[in-house]
């Protein structure tokens, strides 16, 4: 009974904490980071002024994205804000240096 409670709370806690992840990091934050970086590729084609903004879109994707995606998780995160954008902030780091799901589920 006991080693099945546990299996049974580490399937939960592993399941909950990728499912999480999928969503706020593999979709919202690749989202995000190509929404920016399309961005960035159309305003190269314009003037000086909008070529400057390109590269201010095309190199800050990451942050932007990250950014996003971790005020987000802070909205529907339960502690107050500031503690699930920071958590949201480190998750979102931990994928773009590692670019696996895992790192940010542990």
């Amino acid at each position: 009974d006991r080693i099945n409670f546990l299996l049974a709370a580490i399937t939960g806690v592993v399941f909950s904490g990728f499912a999480l992840e999928m969503v706020f990091r593999g979709y919202l934050q690749n989202l995000w980071y190509s929404a920016f970086k399309a961005i960035g590729r159309t305003l190269t084609r314009r003037t000086d002024y909008m070529r400057y903004l390109a590269h201010v879109f095309s190199y800050g994707a990451g942050v932007a994205a990250v950014t996003i995606a971790a005020a987000l998780f802070a909205l529907v995160y339960d502690e107050d804000f500031l503690t699930g954008f920071y958590l949201g902030v480190a998750a979102g780091s931990a994928y773009v240096l590692t670019r696996s799901i895992w790192a940010p589920v542990f």
